[in-house]
C-alpha cells in the first residue's frame, strides 16, 4: 500500500507538474501509433480485396459423369447445410452442340449468386447482376456474350432451345477466365480452342440457376467460389466435395493467399514503421522536454530518500502508462472513424501483430531512454557527493 501511495503521488506530480508537456507527449505517441494502425489497416483491406479474386477463392469440379448425383445437387445449399461453408457463387457450365457455330458449340451457364456477373466477365451493356427475385423465381432472363448478341441481332430477347429469354445485359466473354480455373489436362477438352477459330469468340448464355435447373440442363463442369477464406480453407472445402461425390475430380485455386499475406505484412509493416519513425521524429523535441522534466523530479525524489532502483521502476511504469494511454487514444480514433476509414479502404486491426509490435517498441525505447537519463543523473549525483 505504501508503494502504491508513493507511486500515486509520483504519477500525480508527473502529469499535473507539467500537464502540457505530458499531454503533448501522449498525443504525439498516439499519432505515431495511429499511423501504424492506418497503414496496417490499408494493407489489411488490400489483402481482403485481393483474396476475393476468383483465382484465390475458386475451385472446380470436373468428371461429373463419374457421379451423376453431383449434377442434381445445389452445391451452394449443400455446402452451407452440411459444412456451414459460405459459397457466394456457383457456376454450372453446359456445353451445347451447334453445327453452325465456329466452335461447334456454345455454353449455357447456370448462375447461382447475388454477386455481379462482371466479377467473371467484363460487362459491355445493360445491367450485370440478376435480382434476388429473378434468382429465386427462375425468371426467363439471360446475360449473354457480345458474340451471342451479334447472332441474335438488335432484339432485346434471345431464343435458346426454342425458349425466349429477355436479355438483361451483355459482356465481353473470353475463355481464358474460365480455362485458368480448370485442370490443365482437361481444359482444352472441356473448352476446345484452336487457331482455326480466328477472331471468333465462343457464345455464352448465362441464366439464373433456377431457370437453368428448370430447363433440365446438366452441367459438364462446375466452378465454386468461396467467400472470405484462405487458400487452405478453400482446399478443405474442395476435399469435402471430392470425398462426398467420389469419382469426380477438379482443381484447387491457382493462387495461394499465404504468399500474398506474407508479402502484404512485410510491405505494409515496413511502410508503417517508416511512418511511425517520421511521427516520432516530429515529437522528439517534446520527448526531450519531458525527459528533462523527469530528471528534475528525480532529483527531488532522491533528495527525499527514494532509492535509485525504485526511481527507475517508477519512471518505467510511468512511461508504460503513457504508451498505453496513447494506444488507447489511437484505438478510440480507429473505432470512432471506422466507417470513414472503410470508405478509404482501410480495415484497421489495432491489436494485431504489427500495431502491437509498434507499441512494444515505442514503450521499450521510451523506457530505455528514461532509464539511461536517470542512471546518468544518479552517477552525476554520486560524483558530486
Amino acid at each position: 500500500m505504501r508503494l502504491f501511495n508513493v507511486f500515486r503521488k509520483h504519477a500525480a506530480v508527473a502529469f499535473f507538474g507539467r500537464p502540457g508537456v505530458t499531454l503533448l507527449l501522449l498525443l504525439s505517441i498516439a499519432s505515431a501509433l495511429f499511423c501504424v494502425d492506418a497503414i496496417d489497416g490499408y494493407g489489411n483491406g488490400r489483402y481482403y480485396r485481393s483474396v476475393d479474386n476468383i483465382y484465390y477463392q475458386c475451385f472446380s469440379l470436373t468428371d461429373l459423369n463419374n457421379n451423376s448425383t453431383v449434377c442434381e445437387t445445389d452445391i451452394r445449399e449443400y455446402l452451407a447445410e452440411r459444412y456451414e461453408y459460405d459459397a457466394n457463387a456457383v457456376l454450372y457450365f453446359t456445353r451445347h452442340e451447334d453445327p453452325d457455330d465456329p466452335f461447334g458449340e456454345y455454353l449455357i451457364v447456370g448462375y447461382d449468386s447475388e454477386l455481379a456477373l462482371s466479377r467473371w466477365w467484363a460487362g459491355t451493356s445493360g445491367r450485370n447482376v440478376f435480382t434476388s427475385q429473378e434468382l429465386s423465381d427462375g425468371a426467363r432472363v439471360a446475360y449473354i456474350s457480345d458474340s451471342a448478341k451479334a447472332k441474335a441481332g438488335l432484339t432485346d430477347s434471345v431464343k435458346i432451345d426454342g425458349v425466349d429469354y429477355q436479355v438483361i445485359g451483355t459482356a465481353f466473354f473470353v475463355d481464358y477466365n474460365i480455362k485458368g480455373l480448370l485442370p490443365s489436362s482437361e481444359a482444352d477438352e472441356l473448352m476446345p480452342t484452336t487457331s482455326e477459330h480466328g477472331l471468333n469468340f465462343r457464345r455464352y448464355y448465362v441464366l439464373p440457376y433456377r431457370t437453368y435447373e428448370t430447363a433440365g440442363y446438366r452441367p459438364d463442369f462446375i466452378l465454386v467460389k468461396m467467400n472470405g477464406m484462405t487458400t487452405a480453407q478453400v482446399r478443405d472445402a474442395a476435399d469435402a466435395v471430392f470425398e462426398d461425390f467420389k469419382g469426380i475430380s477438379g482443381t484447387y485455386p491457382p493462387l495461394d493467399t499465404t504468399d500474398l499475406k506474407s508479402e502484404n505484412d512485410v510491405r505494409y509493416g515496413i511502410y508503417g514503421s517508416i511512418l511511425c519513425i517520421g511521427a516520432w521524429l516530429g515529437a522528439i523535441g517534446i520527448f526531450s522536454l519531458w525527459v528533462k522534466s523527469q530528471s528534475k523530479k528525480a532529483w527531488v525524489f532522491m533528495a527525499c530518500g527514494l532509492s535509485r532502483k525504485k526511481l527507475m521502476c517508477y519512471a518505467c511504469i510511468e512511461t508504460l502508462l503513457i504508451a498505453a494511454g496513447a494506444k488507447l487514444i489511437s484505438w478510440l480514433v480507429c473505432t470512432a472513424f471506422d466507417g470513414q476509414l472503410k470508405q478509404l479502404k482501410v480495415m484497421t486491426r489495432p491489436f494485431s501483430a504489427i500495431p502491437m509490435s509498434a507499441l512494444a517498441v515505442t514503450a521499450a525505447a521510451s523506457a530505455v531512454i528514461v532509464i539511461v537519463n536517470i542512471s546518468r543523473m544518479t552517477r552525476t549525483q554520486k560524483n558530486y557527493e
